[in-house]
């Protein structure tokens, strides 16, 4: 039944694909890296399809960059995670500003505030299975033509509340953020 559920996302993926998307190889150090960008919608929904390749066991962080907020988990079963992808997925095509990293002991999937995705592992085995979902690796990758600076991404509502629920369903801990700590530093 799994096989057959990942075949037929795979048919899914290749027939509403743009032609030609394309992802950057990068090497660093062990870690083979590839850096997708691509329509907003399409990088979150290769987050999601991806996340089925991870192991069963998840570590998550969710950063609101909107908020200056930040939450993790470990060990989230990865049923879950997937779950909450799937909730997240348009809020986070549409609006952006949030960061969603997904980490077990080989792998990493990050999806960026400005809408890229980084896909990192101990192998090369996310290049093959990228190229099984039609992309092609390329020298250089377009930039998202939205990217703003961040210090001008405002909360959303939508985007607010989904990352909220998120939160609760995963029952992600709250992290102290950048801003909190430098502005206790500051009075101190």
């Amino acid at each position: 039944m799994r096989r057959a559920e990942r075949d037929r996302e795979r048919v899914v993926w290749r027939r509403f694909r743009a032609d030609g998307d394309r992802y950057l190889r990068l090497r660093q150090g062990a870690l083979y890296v590839a850096r997708v960008a691509a329509v907003a919608e399409r990088v979150v929904d290769l987050l999601h399809t991806l996340s089925e390749e991870l192991d069963e066991a998840i570590d998550v962080r969710i950063d609101d960059v909107r908020r200056g907020l930040s939450w993790i988990a470990r060990e989230v079963p990865r049923a879950e995670v997937r779950d909450v992808l799937t909730r997240l997925k348009l809020p986070l095509a549409t609006y952006g500003g949030v960061e969603v990293t997904l980490v077990t002991p080989q792998d990493q999937l990050t999806l960026t505030p400005e809408l890229l995705l980084f896909v990192m592992g101990r192998s090369d085995r996310w290049w093959r299975v990228l190229e099984q979902y039609g992309l092609r690796a390329q020298r250089t990758v377009d930039e998202p033509q939205w990217v703003p600076d961040r210090a001008h991404l405002r909360p959303v509502r939508e985007v607010s509340e989904a990352v909220d629920a998120a939160v609760r369903q995963l029952e992600l801990q709250p992290v102290a953020s950048r801003m909190a700590a430098t502005a206790q530093s500051t009075n101190a």
